[in-house]
C-alpha cells in the first residue's frame, strides 16, 4: 500500500493549447490506496493477498502517483493520456490497470459508488490530433467509493481482460478515462515529460492530457503545478512463449474419387497478432464451422461425413464464399493454445456439401512482428459420386439481413439428431435430404437476429412441396 500525506488542492487548470477556460482542479487524497482486482468476464472484484502477483506482469507501468486526482466533471467528457509503450512481448494486451479517486459513496454504505469507462487508443500520440476508434473500451459501474459521501477515496483496479483482451502494438499509445458520474476520476501521475515533448523517458507520458467532449477535442490541458497531468496506467501482454500455433489436415473416409478428394494438406502458420483463420470456398456460398472438438459420425449420402462437433454450442458458423476468405482471430488471451477444428460446408445448386476435410488447429501466441494465419484449401466432396436423395425447397426470411436457419436430420432409428446444421440466408434453398433420414426439422436460429421464441417445423419426406419460415 502506498502511504500519502495530506496536501492542499493544486491551483486550477492551465490551458495550454486550447483558447477556452476550464476550471477543474487536482484534488488531494487523504489515507491509502486500495489495491483490487476485478474480473471483467464476471465483474467479481477481489483483494488480492499481500504481495501477490499480478496475473499477467505490467510491462507498461504508469504509476508513479503523484497524490492527487481529479474529477472529469462532465459526464461523457474524455480525458484523453498519452505514452510510449515498448513491451517487445506479443501485443495481445490482456491486463491493465487503472487508478481513480471518487468521493461517491460507497456501495458498501447504501450509495451507487464509483463508476467511469476506460477506452485505449493504439498510435494516439496526443496533442488533439486525429483521435482513432478505440481498439477496447470497457465500463465499470458500481466501484468501491467514498465511506461518507465526502471523504476522497483512491483506489487502483487491476482488470483482467483474458477473455476480452486487445491489440496493441509497442508504440504511441493512448488511454482515457470517461465520466460516467460526476464525482469520480483517474489519479494523478508524476511525468517528467514536457508538454508537446520530450516525453518522460520511461513512459513517453507528457506533462499535458487532452479533453474531448462531445467527439471533439476541447484543447490540450495541464495543472498549474507541473509535472503531474498524466493519469494511472498499467498494461500486461502475454509474453509469446506459447509460439506460433499449428494445422493439420483430417480426411474424412466417406470421398473415395481420386479427382475429387484433396490432394496434399493445406499450407503452414505462421504466428499470431491480429490473426485470421483463412479458408477456401469451391463454391459461391458457404460457410465455416469452428468447433472445440473433432467427430467423425457415418457417411451421410448426398452430404457427406461430418467431421466436427455439432452439439451446441457448437459449432461457431461464419460464412465464406468461393475463393479466399479471412475469418478474424480476437488477440484474446484466454485462446492461447486452445485446440480447435473446422469443416466447411457448401450450398449448391443441388443442395449442401460438406467438405472432406477438417483443419485441426490451435491458436498461438507469436511475437508483435509476426502475425499468424490459419490457411486451407479443402475440396468439396463431388455431387456427381453421391446419391442425388429427396430434395426441399426451403425459403428462409428474418426482420434484417443475416437471419439463419437450423436445420436438423433426425435418425429415424433412434430419433435422435445426426447433424445439425446452421444455414446462412440464402433464399431460397434446396435441401438435400440425405438417404435413409425419416424427417428433419428446421426452425429460424435465434442467436441469428430472430427473438425466441423460434419457430419450428417438423417435416417429413419425401416431401415435394417448398416450406417458407420467418420470424414469428
Amino acid at each position: 500500500m502506498k502511504q500519502l500525506g495530506i496536501v492542499a488542492a493544486l491551483p486550477l487548470l492551465t490551458i495550454v493549447f486550447a483558447q477556452v477556460a476550464w476550471s477543474q482542479t487536482a484534488e488531494p487524497v487523504f489515507g491509502d490506496i486500495a489495491h483490487l482486482e476485478l474480473d471483467y468476464a464476471t465483474g467479481e472484484i477481489t483483494t488480492p493477498n499481500p504481495g501477490a502477483d499480478t496475473l499477467v506482469p505490467s510491462c507498461y507501468d504508469n504509476s508513479a502517483f503523484s497524490g492527487f486526482f481529479t474529477t472529469i466533471g462532465v459526464v461523457g467528457d474524455e480525458f484523453v493520456d498519452w505514452g510510449l509503450k515498448s513491451c517487445s512481448l506479443s501485443g495481445n494486451v490482456c491486463e491493465f490497470v487503472f487508478g481513480y479517486g471518487t468521493t461517491a459513496l460507497d456501495p458498501g454504505a447504501g450509495g451507487p459508488g464509483a463508476s467511469v469507462d476506460i477506452a485505449f487508443y493504439p498510435g494516439y500520440a496526443g496533442l488533439c490530433g486525429a483521435l482513432p476508434a478505440p481498439a477496447a473500451v470497457y465500463s465499470f459501474s458500481g466501484l468501491p467509493g467514498s465511506p461518507d459521501g465526502v471523504t476522497a477515496a483512491a483506489f487502483t483496479i487491476t482488470v483482467d481482460i483474458s477473455s476480452s483482451g486487445f491489440a496493441a502494438l509497442d508504440g504511441a499509445l493512448g488511454w482515457s478515462y470517461i465520466a460516467t458520474d460526476s464525482v469520480s476520476g483517474p489519479l494523478l501521475i508524476s511525468t517528467s515529460g514536457l508538454c508537446g515533448g520530450p516525453g518522460d523517458p520511461l513512459t513517453g507520458t507528457e506533462d499535458c492530457f487532452d479533453l474531448y467532449s462531445g467527439g471533439a477535442c476541447v484543447g490540450t490541458f495541464a495543472f498549474g503545478t507541473p509535472g503531474i497531468a498524466s493519469f494511472w496506467m498499467e498494461i500486461g501482454e502475454d509474453d509469446g512463449s506459447f509460439g506460433p500455433g499449428t494445422s493439420t489436415l483430417r480426411v474424412g473416409a466417406c470421398c473415395t474419387g481420386a479427382s475429387w478428394c484433396p490432394a496434399g494438406p493445406p499450407p503452414g502458420v505462421s504466428g499470431w497478432l491480429n490473426g485470421v483463420y483463412q479458408t477456401a470456398s469451391p463454391v459461391a456460398a458457404a460457410f465455416v464451422g469452428i468447433s472445440t472438438l473433432p467427430d467423425a459420425t457415418g457417411c451421410i449420402p448426398g452430404l457427406g461425413q461430418v467431421l466436427i462437433n455439432t452439439t451446441p454450442p457448437n459449432p461457431i458458423t461464419a460464412p465464406v464464399t468461393k475463393g479466399s476468405n479471412s475469418i478474424p482471430v480476437p488477440p484474446n488471451c484466454a485462446l492461447i493454445g486452445a485446440s480447435l477444428t473446422s469443416q466447411v460446408l457448401g450450398v449448391t445448386p443441388s443442395g449442401f456439401e460438406l467438405t472432406d476435410t477438417a483443419i485441426d488447429f490451435t491458436i498461438g501466441s507469436g511475437g508483435a512482428s509476426s502475425p499468424f494465419a490459419f490457411s486451407s484449401a479443402t475440396l468439396l466432396c463431388s455431387p456427381a459420386a453421391e446419391s442425388a436423395g429427396t430434395t426441399y425447397s426451403l425459403s428462409v426470411s428474418g426482420p434484417r439481413p443475416g437471419t439463419s436457419a437450423e436445420i436438423e436430420y433426425i435418425n429415424p432409428a433412434t430419433g435422435q439428431p445426426l447433424i445439425h446444421i446452421v444455414v446462412p440466408s440464402v433464399s431460397p434453398i434446396t435441401v438435400r435430404i440425405p438417404a435413409g433420414v425419416a424427417r428433419f426439422t428446421h426452425r429460424l436460429a435465434s442467436l441469428q437476429h430472430c427473438p425466441p421464441p423460434t419457430f419450428s417445423k417438423e417435416v417429413n419426406v419425401p416431401v415435394g412441396q417448398a416450406s417458407k419460415i420467418t420470424c414469428p
